[in-house]
């Protein structure tokens, strides 16, 4: 499966590359320049990173972020289309996570609200 990735931050860069390790190929872009997890290729924009993608994965700081990579300039929705799934693992409130949904569900983006706990040694032994 084609999976996309946005934020290679201390939860998402190991999420990113369990993903990979997986078996999936892995599509990922950053909001400041990283090198990638192995088996993870970087391209220039969150837009691109949801063109490449069947699903994709948001793990960025907090509400303003995802706003941001998903509404922004080259953001993840201006790439993605109809039917396109959209996890959303960030830090945020419910009240923000459905606002982002509505937003999503408005240009025929399938939204996912998908919670993490934990803290980076669960993401990195993919837990």
């Amino acid at each position: 499966m084609d999976v996309g990735f946005v934020g290679l931050g201390a939860m998402g860069r190991p999420m990113a590359g369990n993903i990979a390790a997986a078996g999936h190929r892995v599509r990922a872009w950053n909001r400041s320049p990283v090198s990638a997890p192995e088996g993870v290729e970087l391209v220039g924009s969150p837009a691109e990173v949801a063109t490449a993608s069947a699903v994709t994965v948001v793990m960025v700081t907090d509400e303003q972020a995802v706003r941001a990579v998903l509404f922004g300039q080259d953001g993840w929705v201006a790439g993605a289309g109809d039917g396109a799934i959209l996890v959303q693992s960030s830090t945020i409130g419910p009240h923000a996570s459905r606002d982002v949904a509505r937003s999503c569900a408005e240009q025929g983006v399938r939204f996912v609200d998908a919670p993490v706990s934990g803290s980076v040694g669960p993401a990195r032994e993919g837990r």
